[in-house]
């Protein structure tokens, strides 16, 4: 018999903040439009690079979420224009992702309140370090009975660690927890490797799925899952 859903974890960067798109996805789609020429590959680089730097600096655990993007932002302009000018500004392109995170933020703030009365609900996130400050921050933090931070935990998801560490919080078997996320590597795979239920966050984008063996929901607002049946 199938264990009985106690417990819904959610991603919060792509999964709380956005219908399915994650923060250098967004990045990547907001700077092409002022980039015409530049690729997935060579900004992927850049983001990559930018992503470990930033998470080396020693006050970047104690940024709000406005602050985080306006960092990656001016690190991956300084980057990527090389001293040359740039064709796009890197506060300007910050003030606009911080408002449409927000009101993804607000909605399903509203969202997990309702879930709250049928299941407890906890966040597990490949962070800096500021999950639980960003929980806080948008209300989240009362509603969470786990908030897991891969940089606080010492293990990025897909690895087992970063789950194991969220069920050890709620004192609950993986088979009777379901986990939202975005990324299908990081989230579907991550959870279904320690065995909780995966619901995969696919938004409207046109998003392959590389295993269609795994028994995995899919989402394509989060809101969904208001009247879904786990």
């Amino acid at each position: 018999m199938t264990a009985r859903i106690q417990a819904i974890l959610f991603d919060f960067g792509g999964t709380l903040d956005h219908d399915g798109i994650d923060w250098f996805d967004r990045f990547y789609r907001d700077i092409k439009k002022y980039d015409a020429a530049l690729t997935r590959e060579t900004f992927t680089d850049h983001s990559n690079w930018v992503s470990r730097h930033v998470g080396t600096l020693a006050d970047t655990a104690g940024l709000n979420l406005a602050d985080m993007v306006a960092r990656l932002y001016k690190h991956l302009h300084a980057r990527m224009s090389n001293g040359d000018p740039c064709a796009w500004d890197h506060a300007v392109l910050a003030q606009a992702f911080v408002a449409e995170a927000q009101t993804y933020l607000r909605r399903n703030l509203l969202l997990l309140q309702k879930l709250r009365q049928r299941y407890r609900i906890g966040v597990i996130s490949n962070n800096w370090g500021n999950a639980a400050g960003w929980c806080e921050e948008y209300g989240y933090d009362t509603l969470c009975e786990c908030m897991v931070d891969s940089t606080v935990v010492g293990a990025a998801k897909p690895d087992a660690r970063i789950f194991q560490a969220a069920l050890e919080q709620l004192q609950l078997p993986a088979e009777a927890c379901a986990y939202v996320g975005d990324k299908f590597e990081a989230d579907v795979i991550g959870a279904v490797n320690v065995g909780m239920k995966p619901i995969w966050m696919v938004g409207t984008e046109d998003k392959v799925c590389p295993d269609d063996s795994l028994p995995t929901r899919r989402l394509r607002q989060l809101t969904e899952l208001e009247t879904m049946t786990l």
